[in-house]
C-alpha cells in the first residue's frame, strides 16, 4: 500500500480507509481473518509472508532515495528467541518402526512452517550483506533479539508479558547496546558545503562546510554527555579537523548546532569519511558517510545557478534571518538632516 509508488487517479472514496490498513497489517492467522480491501486484494499480516521486514525496508529506501544515499544505522528489534532444543537428534532406521508415517510428516510439516516463520533467516541473509561491504558498513546493523529463557508464549497469551519483560531485562547485551546508542548519537550529526568545492594548491580541492545536528541540539548535546565529557572530536579520513565542547557551538538565540570546518580532497569524486570520537572511544560515521563532495554539491543543487548561495555565508542560519528584518534603530540621510526612527 505504499502511497509513493503511484498517484491515484480513480474515486477517493475507493482508496483503503486508515481502519482498514489497520485490520489488514494484523490479520495474523488463526487469530484474525484476512481482510478483503476492495479493488486493492485480500490482505494478511505481514509475519505471514515474511515475519523480518528488515529486507523490505531495505528495498523501500531504494524506493526513496538514491543509490548513492549512505544508510546510517539499521536497528532490527525482535520479538525474542526460544531456547535451543538439545532433545533433538538425528533419525536413525529404528525410528521408522517406531513412528508412523503421518506422524513424521506432521512433524516435517510443522519444523517446515517454523522455518518459514523464523525472522533470523532473514537476520542472517541481512547481516552478511552488510559485512560484504566493508567494516565500517557492518557495524551499522544490529539485531536485538535476546533468548528468553521461558521460551516462546502464544500470539495471545497476554499474562505471559510479565515475564517476558523480566526476561528481557536479565538477558540484553551491555556492551550492544552501548554500541547502538553512540551510532545513534553519530547519525544525529550531518555535514552541508556552504559551496561548491573550489582548486588550490597541488591541485587541491578546498571544501567548506558546517556540522550540524539533526532534531533538538540540547537533546543531542546531553546524550553526548552521558556518554564523555571530554572535548568532542571530529575526524575527516585520519585528520582531526575539529575538538569542541558542543554546547559551545550552539546559538545563543535559537539554540542551533553549526559547527565551521574546512578540509582538502582530491578529487570531488573521491569517497572521504567524518567520523565523531567521544573521548578515547571508537570512531563513527556521522550520517551520509563515507560520501563524495559531488554528491553533496547535487543534493544541496549548488551546481544550480538559482540557487546558488550567497558569499560569505553565514556562520548560523538564525542570523540570516534576523539580517533581512529591518533594524529597530537606524540613522536615515534625508535633505542633508539626521532623522531617528524608531
Amino acid at each position: 500500500m505504499a502511497t509513493y509508488r503511484r498517484l491515484s487517479r480513480g474515486d477517493p472514496d475507493d482508496e483503503p480507509r486508515l481502519w482498514e490498513a489497520s485490520g489488514a497489517t494484523s490479520a495474523a492467522l488463526p487469530y484474525f481473518p484476512s481482510v478483503s480491501i476492495g479493488r486493492h486484494g485480500v490482505f494478511q499480516d505481514g509475519a505471514m509472508r515474511n515475519p523480518n521486514p528488515t529486507g523490505i525496508a531495505m528495498e523501500e529506501i531504494t524506493e526513496l532515495y538514491d543509490r548513492k544515499t549512505r544508510r546510517d544505522l539499521v536497528l532490527s528489534l525482535g520479538t525474542g528467541l526460544r531456547p535451543p532444543d538439545t532433545s533433538l537428534r538425528d533419525w536413525t532406521y529404528s525410528d521408522l518402526l517406531i513412528d508412523c508415517l503421518g506422524l513424521r510428516l506432521v512433524r516435517w510439516s510443522r519444523e517446515r512452517l517454523r522455518e518459514a516463520l523464523d525472522a533470523e533467516v532473514v537476520h542472517l541473509e541481512v547481516s552478511r550483506m552488510f559485512k560484504t561491504l566493508d567494516s565500517r558498513s557492518a557495524s551499522r546493523y544490529h539485531r536485538v533479539n535476546p533468548e528468553l529463557p521461558d521460551g516462546l508464549p502464544r500470539l495471545d497469551d497476554a499474562a505471559s508479558m510479565e515475564s517476558m519483560m523480566a526476561g528481557v531485562q536479565h538477558c540484553y547485551d551491555v556492551a550492544q547496546l552501548s554500541e547502538i546508542k553512540m551510532s545513534l548519537i553519530a547519525s544525529s550529526f550531518y555535514f552541508e558545503l556552504v559551496g561548491p568545492p573550489t582548486r588550490g594548491r597541488a591541485d587541491q580541492f578546498r571544501c567548506s562546510g558546517a556540522i550540524r545536528i539533526r532534531g533538538d541540539p540540547q537533546h543531542v548535546c546531553e546524550l553526548v554527555r552521558t556518554v564523555s565529557t571530554d572535548l568532542v572530536h571530529f575526524i575527516k579520513n585520519k585528520e582531526n579537523v575539529a575538538n569542541v565542547q558542543l554546547e559551545e557551538e550552539r546559538c545563543s538565540s535559537c539554540g542551533r548546532f553549526n559547527l565551521p570546518i574546512k578540509f582538502t580532497v582530491p578529487e570531488i569524486e573521491s569517497n572521504v569519511t567524518i567520523s565523531i570520537r567521544l573521548g578515547v572511544g571508537q570512531e563513527h560515521h556521522i550520517s551520509g558517510f563515507p560520501q563524495a563532495m559531488d554528491w553533496f554539491i547535487t543534493q544541496q543543487r549548488l551546481d544550480d545557478p538559482f540557487t546558488h548561495p550567497c558569499y560569505p555565508p553565514d556562520p548560523c542560519p538564525c542570523r540570516m534571518i534576523r539580517r533581512k528584518r529591518p533594524s529597530s534603530r537606524r540613522t536615515l540621510e534625508s535633505s542633508g538632516k539626521r532623522a531617528r526612527v524608531v
